[in-house]
C-alpha cells in the first residue's frame, strides 16, 4: 500500500503552501506528516535535508521543494 510522507518544519511557509496543495488534489493516498522538532531521527532515516520533501513508500521516492499539483502527480504517476 502507497503511503505519503510530507517533511516539514513548524516555522516553514513552503510547506505550509504543500499542505493546502495536497488538500486541495484530492489524493487518494494517506499522507501523514513529519514534523522536525517532533521526529528529527526519521528526517534521518528517510534522509531528508531540506523541508518540504514529499517521501513516497513503499519505493522511498523523493520530492523536494514545494510543488505545484500538476508536478506532485506527474512525480506520483512516475513512481
Amino acid at each position: 500500500m502507497k503511503k505519503l510522507l510530507k517533511f516539514e518544519t513548524s516555522t516553514c511557509q513552503p510547506c505550509k503552501v504543500m499542505d493546502k496543495t495536497l488538500a486541495g488534489m484530492g489524493l487518494e493516498i494517506p499522507v501523514e506528516k513529519i514534523n522536525y522538532t517532533k521526529d528529527p531521527d526519521l528526517f534521518d532515516q528517510y534522509g531528508v535535508s531540506t523541508v518540504p520533501t514529499l517521501v513516497l513508500l513503499p519505493s522511498g521516492k523523493k520530492l523536494m521543494g514545494a510543488k505545484s499539483p500538476a508536478e506532485i502527480r506527474e512525480w506520483l504517476e512516475g513512481a
